[in-house]
């Protein structure tokens, strides 16, 4: 199986069915299936073969989703680019990934412009976003948009050669904290077995769920966020970057069923006046991380962060949740297994690799 066969599946079995939702825009799953197939066209045309890359930069956006899944027919590897790095880090791993093809938000096209001679490999750059109908003015530049719109309303089906399972998937780059940045390629076959295990614990696979998508798509949270929840049928709501008064508002009003959140993003819900808790579903990934080793005075996040405060995890039917409470001990949940969490305690520690916001 590859990534893309579960988005064909859904778009025949429940075409209509949100695929994603973001700022008042949605895509169903048929004109997502649609679309990445124009996209995988669109690669091909511009000269990209299996095993080719293709880097990213890139907010999340219903396009980053799409451009995974186009990739995926066609056996191009996405090598998706950290937008808080610094230009030549960019160049870098650009080049060091031989990337043929660079896609990027609008407001990096002319940062990508100052190092563009640094990135040999790219013959192709394309500007991703604007207000529909807008062009790009810098040379240099192809419109996304203008670009897939050159492919045919119903591209050829099938990709030059067969993608299997042990064709790579995507390529994600380290945060460099000790030397140059250094490719990590993930292939079809552990990501989707990746998928499966997921699908097990968090919602047990229901169509439908819908999924808080507000890490960035650059990370290898994506597959917890974004990939897994669309092979089981549900649906995303994608925020283009984190806002701690909008976090809150759609936790309390737009009906998600499962969040990825890392430590650091409870601190400024929890510290704002007049404050909401709201309750998602989690998952207990480590059971050192979450386990009964934990104390309400120092206690670590599934990311690892130390919370000042604490938090305490109690059963409640087939779910816990944490809340803040007095010095005692924590009731852990297995390792693997659902839950509800309401976020809640005092500020996180920083984190250098978080402030950073590097992936890998």
């Amino acid at each position: 199986m590859r990534l893309h066969d579960a988005l064909d599946y859904h778009a025949r079995e429940r075409g209509d069915a949100d695929l994603a939702v973001q700022d008042g825009r949605r895509i169903s799953y048929r004109q997502a299936q649609a679309a990445t197939e124009r996209i995988a066209a669109a690669l091909i045309d511009a000269g990209l073969a299996p095993g080719d890359r293709m880097a990213v930069l890139s907010k999340n956006s219903i396009e980053y989703v799409l451009l995974y899944y186009a990739a995926s027919r066609v056996g191009v590897v996405p090598v998706p680019l950290n937008y808080r790095s610094a230009p030549p880090e960019w160049a870098h791993i650009v080049d060091d990934a031989g990337a043929k093809l660079l896609i990027a938000g609008r407001e990096y096209l002319d940062a990508v412009d100052a190092v563009s001679s640094e990135m040999g490999p790219v013959r192709c750059f394309i500007a991703l976003g604007g207000a529909p109908g807008e062009t790009t003015a810098l040379a240099g530049w192809a419109d996304f948009e203008a670009w897939i719109g050159e492919q045919a309303a119903d591209p050829p089906s099938g990709p030059p050669r067969p993608i299997g399972p042990d064709d790579d998937l995507y390529q994600l780059y380290t945060s460099g904290t000790t030397g140059q940045p250094k490719g990590a390629v993930l292939g079809q076959r552990a990501v989707v077995a990746n998928l499966r295990q997921i699908g097990q614990c968090a919602h047990r696979g229901e169509p439908g769920a819908r999924s808080l998508v507000v890490g960035p798509m650059l990370h290898a949270g994506v597959v917890w966020s974004t990939l897994a929840p669309l092979s089981w049928g549900g649906s995303l709501y994608i925020v283009e970057d984190f806002d701690a008064a909008e976090l809150v508002r759609i936790l309390s009003e737009e009906r998600i069923d499962y969040a990825s959140l890392v430590p650091t993003v409870a601190h400024d819900p929890e510290h704002r006046p007049g404050r909401r808790r709201a309750c998602v579903p989690f998952i207990a990934a480590d059971q050192q991380r979450l386990g009964a080793d934990l104390r309400a005075d120092t206690a670590r996040g599934s990311g690892g962060v130390p919370l000042r405060g604490g938090a305490r995890v109690r059963p409640d039917g087939e779910h816990g949740s944490a809340h803040r409470d007095g010095p005692r001990r924590l009731r852990a949940r297995p390792a693997g297994q659902a839950g509800a969490a309401a976020l809640g305690g005092a500020r996180p520690a920083r984190d250098g690799a978080a402030d950073r916001g590097r992936a890998g």
